[in-house]
């Protein structure tokens, strides 16, 4: 089974994206398992201010729900809307907000690193703070998570997603799209991803 992560900036466009992919992926009968981040929100039960201790569930919770999909053999195809590739950037933020401890960023990088070897393709999608607050602001879906970023530390995760842009940049298996693109156009640049690297 593949597996792809969207990851990136909050409303980046990664939702719209994994919808598209995944209509592409039906019509085609490609059998596939989407793990959505507001799914996985929904069965944390500490708040977002014990940031280690939730940010540890929600990644674990993640790959407790792509093993089972492996094992199952049901599946040809995984996607996760956000993931082990975007772990870190939400680790280093806690860690400078000084809601990690040096010693719980240590564990938690400790934690991630082995896990990315899950990830076969990564599609980073960006858009600066004022596009994130803006479609915020014109879109009905809010998840729990939302506000507590969009008050607490946009800019600052801008700049490490900028950085993880850059540690990237060669990556072969990692896509970099600006979110402030065409739906389709981006659509389109995934596909032609997908495929040239045989995942579809």
């Amino acid at each position: 089974m593949k597996v792809i992560e969207f990851f990136g900036m909050p409303r980046a466009g990664k939702t719209e994206q994994i919808n598209k992919l995944s209509h592409y992926l039906k019509e085609r009968g490609m059998r596939h398992l989407v793990i959505t981040d507001r799914e996985v929100e929904k069965e944390i039960n500490v708040p977002l201010e014990a940031a280690f201790e939730y940010n540890m569930l929600f990644f674990n919770k993640i790959l407790e729900k792509l093993l089972s999909a492996k094992r199952s053999k049901e599946y040809d195809l995984a996607i996760l809307d956000r993931g082990f590739l975007d772990g870190e950037v939400w680790f280093n933020v806690e860690h400078k907000q000084k809601r990690v401890s040096d010693q719980e960023k240590e564990k938690a990088d400790k934690y991630l690193e082995p896990l990315k070897n899950h990830i076969d393709i990564g599609i980073l999608l960006l858009v600066d703070p004022k596009v994130t607050r803006a479609r915020h602001k014109s879109k009905g879906e809010i998840g729990k998570a939302d506000d507590y970023v969009l008050g607490n530390y946009i800019e600052e995760l801008y700049q490490e997603y900028l950085e993880l842009k850059d540690k990237f940049k060669d990556d072969s298996r990692v896509l970099i799209l600006d979110g402030n693109e065409a739906s389709e156009e981006l659509h389109l640049k995934i596909k032609d991803k997908l495929q040239k690297d045989g995942i579809l």
